[in-house]
């Protein structure tokens, strides 16, 4: 029997698992295939980093054949030391790098370090997972693209506990067409949509159905692929959950018809957008397809029929303007949208934007392992505290 330790760092949140999904699917997936590998998992909790690696037994994880971490951009630095002291064991693991991370670029940034690991994994793991802990092939680095067919059981199998769980999240697809530039999910990923097999994804509904309140559904983009099944049986089967959609405004606006908008009017669901702004300048900055038009027509649509949904608003993107971001604000109070959620705007590694620094005279700040911009070639950093200062009238307008 192999034993394989898998370690990520994750935002705890309160009501919601401790077992980070995608460590969860992976465990479940190969587990499927093979009975030969026993899984332990450790989940550092973001918010108290220090305090959960002071707690490490680095020693202890001699027992295990596999270390495997997940990397992201505010824990590199501590995957790293981990790393580093498994080196020192006279017993020392296999050590394999994976998460959205880890890119050629990574593997070249981290320079002689990553003579301390033996595997990095671009992209979906599964198919690479298992064949490192088969030893089906022994390659250094695992970059193909690869979804393999997709079966969900997380929370049916038990591999998530849901002890004092509230709110889960479920992928009944993966791929995102989109491509924008700041997000990392084009990265060593695919924009085809790949979707999971329907009767697993509503197996793990049934299973959920009595035991937690919210449902989020995290696919990148949910109004593709089997999102018709889906919808139809949460409709026939009389859940009381609260399901979240991931939507767009250009993907959903041609579905809207009417049986699919009376099903989910008589449904507990919410919408959620990723307005990001309302300038066309913006938006063909990052490459995103933006019609306002489609806006308008999908919000009438939905507040016809009193469907619930959200926005999320992405503060200093590159082509943004004091005032522009104002209208955007104003604009989306002045909508139905039961939330309104304003971020700043990350730089990520990995991804387009970051190699549009200069293009875009993109000035940034560092803050909990994460690179936030404040300014660009539109906007002074007075200007993005002006921004920031000027998000507050949401809450006011929300009392």
């Amino acid at each position: 029997m192999k034993k394989v330790l898998m370690i990520t760092c994750d935002y705890w949140e309160e009501e919601k698992p401790k077992t980070n999904l995608g460590v969860a699917t992976l465990v479940h997936y190969i587990s499927d295939k093979t009975d030969d590998i026993e899984f332990d998992y450790i989940s550092i909790d973001a918010n108290n980093k220090s305090k959960h690696l002071s707690n490490l037994n680095i020693a202890s994880m001699e027992e295990y054949n596999v270390v495997c971490f997940g990397i992201y951009v505010w824990c590199v630095d501590e995957m790293l030391d981990i790393t580093y002291e498994l080196n020192q064991l006279s017993e020392r693991p296999i050590i394999v790098f994976g998460g959205h991370e880890v890119t050629h670029e990574f593997i070249d940034r981290i320079g002689e370090s990553k003579t301390d690991v033996d595997h990095f994994i671009i992209g979906f793991a599964e198919e690479a997972l298992y064949a490192v802990l088969t030893e089906e092939e022994t390659k250094r680095v695992y970059d193909k693209v690869e979804i393999p067919s997709l079966v969900a059981g997380v929370y049916s199998n038990e591999i998530v506990l849901l002890d004092g769980v509230e709110t889960v999240s479920v992928e009944t697809k993966r791929g995102c067409p989109m491509g924008c530039s700041y997000c990392s999910y084009d990265v060593g990923k695919t924009r085809k949509i790949s979707c999971y097999t329907c009767e697993s994804v509503l197996n793990e509904f049934d299973f959920l159905k009595d035991k937690v309140k919210k449902i989020n559904i995290i696919d990148p983009i949910f109004w593709m692929g089997n999102y018709k099944r889906v919808i139809e049986y949460i409709y026939n089967n009389g859940f009381g959950n609260q399901f979240t959609f991931q939507s767009e405004f250009l993907s959903i606006s041609g579905k809207l018809d009417e049986e699919l908008l009376e099903k989910l009017s008589s449904l507990n669901v919410v919408l959620e957008f990723g307005l990001q702004s309302i300038s066309e300048i913006v938006h063909k900055n990052v490459g995103r397809m933006f019609m306002f038009r489609v806006v308008e027509e999908v919000l009438d649509k939905l507040d016809y029929y009193g469907i619930q949904y959200e926005f999320s608003i992405i503060r200093g993107l590159p082509g943004e303007t004091l005032e522009s971001y104002k209208n955007t604000i104003d604009y989306a109070i002045g909508t139905k949208a039961s939330k309104i959620f304003c971020y700043p705007l990350t730089l990520l590694n990995n991804t387009k934007l970051i190699q549009q620094k200069i293009d875009f005279e993109i000035s940034s700040f560092c803050e909990n392992g994460l690179e936030y911009v404040d300014s660009t070639y539109s906007y002074t950093k007075s200007d993005y505290l002006s921004m920031k200062l000027y998000e507050e009238i949401i809450a006011e307008y929300r009392k």
